[in-house]
């Protein structure tokens, strides 16, 4: 994924549903908006101007364009080479082999591009070459969309609204793919769970009022509602797993906090 900039939440924190949680280093990915961007301004330009006809001017600055572009590539080649040497002596990072590496393709797209457009410029605007400018811009447009995402993904935000539990990862640490970066639960609803015997199984339905002490809170009464019930008996303890809602709790009950419960299963008429 890259490299943590910014850890903006802090462990225990309450959050809502888009929140920006931690922004990677977009410096790179700028760089290749940035590129992708420009790509695509020489391209357009280049097929406007092969469906307009070229100009004695259009000739030169075509001529100009392939010199810069040539200019460009060979010190990013250039510089390539040096960084790949470097690299291979573990003198600089891989990131920094990369960034040169990733700017010496991008110049020689751009050089071979120069070219065509010369070539397009010298020769004219037949049909097929119309058609082949048309699909480079769509191409284009579709890696600078690309780049935009990946932008756009640097910014980690909240799926869901909640309290931040566990965060492990800091500012300035690598972020490996598909590694949990932090934890996040739903406080909007409580829930406790509790193991039913065999013999009390058939006494419970969902919808009846619990009456709940949590150990935590030893001067608070809670009311609480059965919300399901499993479908398979515990093979060792010998329970049915049920699960009790809270209903509106009036203190901040931490996650994991032991409590017992009295279900009421009949009513006296």
């Amino acid at each position: 994924m890259g490299q943590a900039k910014e850890v903006k939440v802090k462990d225990g924190e309450e959050i809502n549903k888009g929140d920006i949680l931690i922004v990677l280093d977009d410096e790179q990915i700028k760089i290749q908006v940035a590129q992708a961007q420009a790509t695509l301004d020489s391209i357009q330009a280049s097929y406007d101007k092969i469906k307009s006809g070229a100009r004695p001017q259009e000739i030169k600055q075509a001529e100009s364009a392939v010199l810069q572009a040539k200019i460009n590539r060979d010190s990013a080649e250039e510089n390539y080479l040096r960084m790949q040497k470097l690299f291979s002596e573990k003198a600089i990072s891989e990131q920094q082999y990369e960034q040169a590496k990733n700017q010496y393709e991008i110049a020689d797209v751009q050089y071979q591009s120069a070219r065509e457009s010369y070539e397009l410029v010298l020769e004219g605007a037949a049909e097929e070459d119309i058609k082949s400018v048309e699909a480079q811009v769509r191409q284009t447009k579709a890696a600078l969309d690309m780049a935009k995402y990946q932008l756009k993904n640097t910014q980690i935000t909240a799926p869901i609204s909640g309290k931040v539990t566990s965060i492990s990862v800091s500012s300035g640490e690598m972020i490996a793919p598909s590694v949990p970066l932090l934890a996040i639960i739903d406080v909007s609803r409580i829930f406790v769970k509790v193991g039913i015997s065999e013999k009390d199984i058939s006494k419970i339905n969902v919808g009846q009022k619990v009456s709940l002490e949590i150990d935590a809170f030893p001067e608070d009464k809670f009311r609480g509602e059965v919300v399901s019930k499993g479908v398979a008996v515990d093979q060792i303890s010998k329970t049915l797993e049920v699960k009790i809602e809270i209903l509106q709790p009036e203190v901040d009950i931490p996650v994991g906090v032991f409590a017992r419960g009295d279900i009421l299963v009949k009513t006296n008429q």
